[in-house]
């Protein structure tokens, strides 16, 4: 059940349209697909991990969205997905690389967000950690985010069970 509040509170952070176009970035078992595909009439969601066993449990989870068209999911990692399409919100949640050295996944991203797209960054760090631990995230991810010429525009920090969250939105 934690898990989903996290995906809950995500997607009250996204404002999520229905005729969004999303694409998830590590999605492992799709739990956020399951919740963030409930808003959406004419928009899809496009799910990525590099797992192929993620992507199998999460379209087995998803079934009825992959068969609607509503979910795509795919075996790739961010810096192999093609770019055919464009996305009006990106967002990840635990996905390590964007405090670290993520030029070449942003670089993608770049191409991959529409005009007015919306890039939004999670992290929930394990059980006990504090939320002075999110701030230094938060910092380091702003600071990869702006090194590759995003503008922040919003960061938020949650206290949650079993530890805080926190959101990073950001844009071209």
């Amino acid at each position: 059940m934690e898990k989903q509040d996290r995906f809950q509170w995500a997607a009250e952070i996204m404002d999520i349209k229905p005729d969004d176009h999303i694409l998830e970035v590590g999605c492992g078992a799709g739990v956020a697909v399951t919740i963030l595909a409930a808003s959406l009439t004419k928009g899809t969601i496009t799910a990525i991990d590099q797992s192929e066993s993620m992507i199998k449990k999460a379209s087995a989870r998803n079934a009825a969205l992959v068969a609607t068209g509503k979910a795509i999911f795919i075996p790739v990692s961010l810096v192999d997905i093609p770019a055919k399409k464009q996305y009006t919100k990106i967002f990840a949640f635990n996905v390590s690389v964007f405090w670290k050295d993520a030029s070449r996944e942003l670089t993608v991203i770049k191409k991959l967000l529409a005009p007015q797209g919306k890039l939004y960054i999670f992290h929930q760090p394990p059980p006990g950690t504090t939320m002075a631990f999110n701030k230094t995230i938060a910092a380091k991810v702003t600071e990869t985010l702006e090194k590759e010429n995003f503008t922040v525009r919003d960061v938020v920090h949650k206290k949650m069970s079993p530890a805080p969250v926190v959101s990073i939105t950001a844009v071209i």
